[in-house]
């Protein structure tokens, strides 16, 4: 989770900003992905060398393995796969992907904002919560998949609210900040 920290929770909208869930999430530069439309069988073998090239910078690379990336490096070649270029385009795809998932965007930072999503909460004093994650919506992280790093919201609210239901959609003004 990419701490984001509200410092005052607000039922009516002020005519602060409204920070929507996608303007957390940082533009990435567009990639290529030759892997979406790519045969298994390629994957495969593309999977077998990477594999062994690992074994190898560990000093782990048994013959077998070798005989089986030699193999499998024939057969991408004879498919017409530049190897190395796709290695080189994995790691970039893994890269924008991780800028995507965990990135945050200034657009908002050290602002106040408003934004509406749903309480999860993560403690609770005298029956009011005081710490909770703002999701984009019902039951994130509890009953689906969570949402992206740079998705979720973390709130510390001393205060507390009463928390009626987990499927009651909420509002929060305040500051918002980042802190890895």
């Amino acid at each position: 989770v990419v701490p984001l920290l509200w410092a005052v929770l607000a039922l009516p909208a002020a005519a602060q900003q409204l920070a929507t869930w996608a303007s957390l999430a940082p533009s990435v530069e567009p990639y290529d992905d030759p892997f979406a439309e790519m045969p298994f069988e390629q994957i495969e073998a593309l999977r077998i060398i990477a594999r062994a090239d690992m074994a190898a910078a560990a000093g782990q690379l048994d013959a077998a393995m070798a005989e089986a990336a030699k193999q499998a490096r024939r057969r991408a070649e004879e498919a017409g796969l530049d190897v190395e270029a796709l290695f080189a385009q994995r790691a970039l795809i893994m890269q924008r992907r991780e800028e995507a998932a965990l990135g945050v965007t200034t657009t908002h930072l050290d602002q106040t904002v408003v934004m509406d999503g749903y309480a999860l909460p993560l403690r609770a004093e005298e029956g009011w919560v005081v710490e909770f994650l703002l999701v984009p919506w019902v039951g994130a992280c509890v009953h689906t998949p969570p949402p992206a790093a740079n998705q979720i919201v973390h709130v510390d609210y001393p205060e507390g609210f009463e928390a009626i239901s987990l499927f009651t959609p909420i509002r929060l003004e305040g500051r918002l900040t980042h802190r890895p």
